[in-house]
């Protein structure tokens, strides 16, 4: 039975560790502010449907992630779209999935495990980044997620339950309206597979699973049909590659590409610092059971332990499975693909956990996080005057060191209760590691490697005027993250267009913008050593026509 104090305490745990820091790191990878420009565009120009971006680009993606941002930037900052806000989404999407996780696991299970699932779940690192990116995938993940919990409860009870479908459907579009069709259809997918391996009657299962696919494609069908309406054969071509294209490895370029392995890899780097404690069960139970002992088990067996045993964890392994299989089958691979995979192994890891509880790995594990607690925020405070390599850091507030140092106190604590359990212990140290990461270190480690510097550069050398790029050795590549500080005044460099302009380019590329204006005069200079967008040399050109006094 649910506990309305453990919820709220969940709660507010949740939205400390991730709702303040969301703006404390500027954008430094390309892949953030692609998604913040959409909502941008669509907030200076009123298209809500397919607006265009960098002056010519259609979105790669459906819209909600982008309407979401674009709503809490009208609502909250005057319909200016900043860092915090484009992150939003996706930390309320982690905070309702993983509230949603441990309802349903309290609904079906312990406490103490709905509990220890929301922890595990939030601290595995791919889930943790995901939930503090401005991403596509956690909102989707949360949508789907969710979902998949209420077509579980709907499963479990009499009736039609209209408002419990109408509740599916929506979440199940608004995945549709994030990612594709894809949002929707794998959810019923793992859904229609857990039914029959439960044994389910098959035409009832088919009728209700097709009616909530039917009724979750509505919304994201007319979203299509408005769009094809502006974009036309362009945006369903790109609609195709993006959905098809990406599932039969078809795409008319190289994304991602990766053999079915890469996704185990995936999986346990995603789960550390869980994967570390699951490897140490697994070597204690290889080692205190002789081989002999589970000679008992079969296929058979398990197969009849399957169906006969409870509901929730053959739920929780089913569509982990399925999501796995089938994020096996494209050619194309990314760790956050199986982010809906990690509540239902967060689900599974904490039954182990408190199985084991009392083991000799387990105290091990807890004495490994303990260390590290007390080692990590000294080595971070003192990291920071000197660097890591050759990685240059940003400097510390002062008010950013008690944060840093929650976790050295809480390894304190912890270590004086040393008869306490060992899940408990190592949960709540976790916690405090990841508090310490997301308040202090990430924005040390994050800004000092932005493109900060080259925004201000571009500002004060354009005077508010378009900027131009050209980048030729890929098509595909733009500068998003200097078009987001600039309010999305770059476009792509094209012959023609008179001068004086300014031209962002990589030194590579400087004879073909001669060549693209040759009665220009050329002012290069090396605008920022290394992009965050192409990872390479940024030269900032001013070109004058050669006739100007």
């Amino acid at each position: 039975m649910e506990n309305k104090h453990a919820r709220w305490l969940l709660l507010i745990m949740l939205a400390l560790l991730l709702l303040p820091w969301l703006g404390q790191t500027v954008f430094n990878t390309k892949g953030e502010p692609r998604e913040a420009i959409v909502a941008m565009s669509m907030l200076q120009s009123g298209n809500w449907i397919l607006p265009v971006s960098y002056g010519a680009d259609i979105p790669y993606k459906p819209p909600f992630l982008a309407w979401l941002i674009a709503i809490f930037s009208w609502i909250f900052n005057g319909g200016e779209v900043n860092a915090y806000l484009s992150r939003l989404p996706s930390a309320l999407g982690a905070i309702a999935m993983i509230m949603g996780g441990y309802r349903w696991a309290s609904r079906h299970g312990l406490q103490d495990l709905a509990m220890l699932m929301a922890v595990i779940t939030i601290t595995s690192f791919e889930v943790f980044r995901a939930a503090v990116a401005c991403r596509v995938d956690m909102v989707l993940t949360a949508c789907m997620c969710l979902a998949l919990y209420q077509m579980f409860e709907w499963r479990s009870r009499e009736g039609l339950q209209p408002l419990r479908l109408l509740w599916i459907s929506l979440l199940l579009s608004g995945a549709a309206l994030t990612k594709g069709p894809v949002g929707t259809l794998l959810p019923c997918l793992a859904m229609g597979i857990f039914c029959l391996l439960r044994g389910d009657n098959f035409w009832r299962s088919l009728a209700w699973l097709t009616l909530v696919c039917i009724l979750s494609m509505v919304l994201p069908a007319l979203w299509y049909w408005q769009a094809y309406k502006i974009g036309g054969d362009g945006f369903m071509a790109l609609a195709y590659e993006e959905n098809i294209g990406r599932l039969t490895g078809n795409m008319g370029y190289d994304s991602h590409l990766n053999p079915w392995p890469y996704n185990v890899v995936t999986i346990i780097s995603g789960l550390v610092p869980w994967t570390l404690a699951v490897i140490f069960i697994a070597i204690s139970w290889i080692a205190s059971k002789p081989w002999r002992k589970a000679r008992g088990l079969s296929v058979k067996s398990m197969w009849r332990k399957f169906r006969s045993g409870p509901d929730a964890p053959a739920f929780a392994l089913t569509v982990s499975l399925v999501i796995f299989i089938f994020y096996c089958i494209p050619a194309s691979k990314r760790s956050v693909y199986l982010l809906p995979m990690y509540p239902f192994l967060a689900y599974g890891i904490g039954r182990l956990l408190m199985a084991y509880d009392a083991s000799r790995a387990m105290a091990i594990f807890n004495r490994i996080i303990l260390a590290i607690c007390l080692i990590a925020p000294i080595i971070a405070i003192c990291a920071q005057f000197t660097g890591i390599g050759k990685v240059p850091l940003q400097p510390m507030p002062w008010w950013r060191y008690p944060l840093a140092l929650v976790p050295f106190f809480a390894g304190l604590y912890w270590i004086k209760r040393d008869k306490a359990s060992h899940t408990l212990s190592a949960s709540a140290a976790v916690l405090a590691l990841y508090f310490c990461f997301a308040s202090a270190i990430m924005p040390m480690a994050l800004n000092a490697k932005t493109d900060m510097e080259a925004v201000r550069r571009v500002k004060d050398i354009s005077y508010g005027e378009t900027v131009y790029s050209h980048i030729g050795y890929d098509s595909l590549i733009r500068y998003y993250t200097l078009n987001f500080y600039v309010g999305d005044r770059l476009r792509r460099l094209e012959p023609g267009i008179e001068g004086p302009i300014t031209v962002l380019a990589p030194p590579e590329d400087l004879d073909a913008v001669q060549a693209m204006y040759p009665d220009a005069d050329i002012e290069a200079d090396t605008l920022v050593k290394r992009s965050v967008d192409t990872r390479r040399p940024t030269l900032l050109m001013r070109l004058t026509p050669k006739n100007t006094p």
